[in-house]
């Protein structure tokens, strides 16, 4: 069974090996996720989810995958995704997407957004199945290698 929660500091080692087997996931030093860390903070007048959060799926104590957003008032970023190799093709990432996707919903978010590679076609077709559509393109977005980012949307 699949577990989806908020991301504690003890994921952290958990998440940095994940992202280390993900060739395709964003390479975050370990201080650049000290801000998912942190609650993000709902905006009395509004009450809209806003700030960074993370979750993981872990399975048998385990962290198997994990998702980072960005709230943003109605907006939510999909920044980071991956799921371990051997976990991969059983729903593990969709429950992830659902959750984030579900978070900004129920905080009045009315729109998704994110990046991907133009050469990642197993990512574009994943997002296009979750209902993402291509809504733009950043020029050599990427480093290392420089490849462009192809903008994805949609509505919650």
């Amino acid at each position: 069974m699949v577990i989806l929660r908020r991301m504690a500091g003890a994921d952290l080692q958990a998440i940095l090996t994940i992202q280390h087997v993900s060739s395709e996931a964003a390479q975050w030093p370990d201080a650049e996720w000290q801000v998912f860390l942190a609650p993000g903070e709902v905006l009395e007048s509004a009450k809209l989810l806003m700030g960074h959060c993370a979750w993981v799926a872990e399975t048998e104590g385990a962290v198997i995958g994990f998702l980072s957003a960005l709230f943003s008032g109605v907006e939510i970023e999909i920044l980071n995704l991956a799921v371990l190799p051997a976990a991969r093709r059983a729903g593990v990432a969709s429950s992830l997407l659902e959750a984030a996707l579900a978070a900004a919903r129920s905080s009045g978010g009315k729109r998704g957004f994110l990046e991907v590679r133009a050469s990642n076609a197993g990512a574009i077709a994943f997002y296009e199945r979750q209902g993402f559509l291509p809504a733009g393109r950043r020029i050599a977005y990427y480093a290392a290698p420089v490849e462009d980012a192809l903008v994805f949307s949609r509505g919650l």
